[in-house]
């Protein structure tokens, strides 16, 4: 396996230090196979890695007695609580901007097995995530609800809003998950705010709006 250009690879990052350091471990983890990176490789990742955290002001991660490949695996492991901590802040705010009044989406056919198909699709990010059994059944509820919400003649896209404190406050701990949940919600979310515009003649705030998460901005990417 080639090794990763890491000079190739700071050239496509985001100037922000943040989503920098998000951006590159993301893109380490989809390229790097833990399991048979040479030492050199993971001692070169690491450092650049340790570097990011180091530019945001978040403590280097010591290196291990045992391998360089643990190392490497556990700076992955704090990044990716990082972003999780991220995702809730930004959550929290945006539950606190979005009290939009009660609303329903009459919603067709092909919207709603839109929505059950995302739905689902949370449930089974849910279930690989590293929630406490007992969070995974409580959510696990409420995604039931939502799916019966769904297939009523007009859909309450209140509840929908409220299923995003959940989202909040279970984000942490999903970790590498957290992302892609949020990712679906926002899909659900664009098909109920369109439905409902159309019927109401309201304008709702959009997806991005309603849930920003570090790396959707595009504005301070690199040319």
């Amino acid at each position: 396996m080639s090794n990763v250009d890491l000079i190739s690879l700071t050239k496509t990052l985001s100037r922000d230090p943040i989503l920098a350091l998000l951006e590159a471990a993301s893109y380490i983890r989809s390229s790097v196979d833990v399991e048979t990176v040479s030492e050199p490789e993971a001692n070169r990742l690491s450092s650049f890695l340790n570097a990011l955290l180091d530019r945001n002001d978040y403590n280097k991660v010591k290196k291990f007695d045992t391998d360089a490949t643990d190392h490497l695996v556990e700076i992955l492991r704090v990044i990716s609580e990082l972003e999780a901590e991220a995702v809730v802040d930004q959550l929290f705010e945006d539950i606190e901007a979005c009290q939009e009044p009660i609303g329903f989406a009459k919603l067709n056919e092909n919207e709603k097995s839109q929505i059950h198909s995302l739905l689902a699709k949370i449930r089974q990010l849910i279930e690989s995530s590293d929630i406490s059994d007992r969070k995974k059944n409580a959510l696990y509820h409420r995604l039931a609800a939502l799916h019966e919400e769904v297939d009523l003649v007009a859909t309450s896209t209140d509840r929908f809003f409220a299923f995003m404190g959940d989202i909040a406050f279970t984000a942490g701990e999903m970790a590498k998950n957290a992302k892609p949940v949020v990712d679906a919600f926002k899909e659900i979310m664009s098909v109920l705010n369109s439905r409902r515009a159309e019927d109401e003649g309201v304008r709702l705030p959009s997806p991005d709006e309603i849930l920003r998460l570090p790396g959707s901005d595009t504005e301070g990417e690199a040319k």
